[in-house]
């Protein structure tokens, strides 16, 4: 349970812990969902030698979607009230401009005003540590989704004004998912073809019998950011809100 006022982000942890209610049940809506996300019909080809197995996939229900969007909402929520919270306890301003910045190109001018703008009231101490975790001072060349702050951030933003993208998806067939590891120099006898309800995976000569074993699991994100995480990456932003960010400011609320 979070801390009792006075401690300074009691708002923002019971942001978290509504954010965690709404993870547990998304993981249980992935369970169950992939616990039925296709089915897998057979069809032999005599004069070409082979089975030609059809996976048809299923798509997660809208619920999916909306939980996840609920979640992200709740753990960005949980940084802006952490920085309203700290102003208000260590200056003691009701701050209506507060705002946990999230920037992903270096400040220029304006920027930095507009920066300045959103953490005014705060330590300069937990000013250093908003900067320094923010996306554009990832290592150089990393693409801007290695940022957990910025995918939180931009899922989040996305969610308020469009559908983020939520699809299942199946593993690529290789040698290991049909029961055991087919010889390398066989590996042209099994193949897989994209098809508009999942994909065929094609069997040939001796391995033809052989039916593929799939493994399904879901994609949260925005292709068009280049966003793709799964249950478990999804899960991991609210570790990096409640155990690094909240209890990194915490320790620079003065």
């Amino acid at each position: 349970m979070p801390p009792q006022e006075p401690y300074p982000l009691t708002n923002a942890h019971w942001k978290t812990e509504r954010a965690k209610f709404h993870l547990d049940n998304l993981r249980e809506a992935v369970v169950a969902f992939t616990a039925d996300s296709h089915t897998v019909t057979s069809e032999e080809e005599l004069e070409r030698d082979q089975v030609r197995y059809r996976v048809y996939l299923k798509q997660p229900h809208v619920s999916v979607y909306l939980i996840c969007g609920d979640y992200l909402q709740c753990l960005r929520t949980a940084l802006d009230q952490a920085v309203w919270s700290l102003i208000n306890h260590r200056k003691n301003v009701d701050s209506e401009s507060s705002e946990f910045p999230v920037f992903a190109e270096p400040l220029d001018s304006k920027s930095e005003r507009r920066f300045s703008k959103k953490v005014d009231g705060l330590s300069p101490s937990a000013i250093d540590y908003i900067t320094s975790i923010q996306p554009y001072n990832r290592a150089a060349k990393l693409p801007l989704s290695t940022s957990r702050l910025w995918c939180l951030h931009e899922l989040n933003r996305i969610d308020k004004h469009r559908r983020i993208s939520v699809q299942a998806q199946i593993s690529l067939a290789s040698r290991d998912h049909f029961g055991f590891v087919v010889p390398g120099e066989d590996s042209a006898e099994i193949s897989e073809e994209p098809t508009d309800y999942g994909f065929d995976v094609v069997c040939r000569g001796t391995y033809k019998n052989l039916k593929p074993q799939i493994s399904t699991f879901v994609i949260f994100g925005e292709p068009t950011r280049g966003i793709f995480m799964d249950i478990e990456e999804i899960s991991q932003l609210y570790n990096f809100v409640t155990d690094e960010v909240l209890v990194a400011l915490a320790s620079r609320a003065n």
